[in-house]
């Protein structure tokens, strides 16, 4: 299954959304010595994160059992996968390719 290459990523996310809360929840109860700029800046950067880990999650679920999923690479604003999958003599290799991109978007 293709999710549990990605457990340890979903993970190592999570704990980095909870540090990063936990930074935000200390920096306001220092409040009186930032500026709300600062306390701004940080709740953008928190508001404009792309989380990786359950679009992931996502693809996994939404992968064939008789496919897999072998690289990913995102590159000038799109995301790029490659994989295998079984083929069958009554289906073209076209066709089955072509119902997954249909699933994913």
């Amino acid at each position: 299954m293709v999710s549990r290459g990605y457990d340890k990523v979903i993970d190592q996310k999570k704990s980095e959304i909870k540090r990063i809360k936990q930074e935000i929840k200390d920096l306001r109860a220092k409040g009186k010595n930032l500026s709300k700029e600062d306390i701004m800046s940080l709740a953008k950067l928190e508001q404009d994160r792309f989380l990786w880990a359950r679009n992931m999650e996502l693809l996994g679920e939404m992968t064939p059992e008789d496919m897999a999923i072998t690289g990913m690479k995102f590159k000038h604003n799109k995301l790029m996968v490659s994989g295998i999958a079984n083929v069958y003599k009554d289906r073209k290799d076209f066709e089955i390719i072509d119902n997954y991109v249909n699933t994913l978007r």
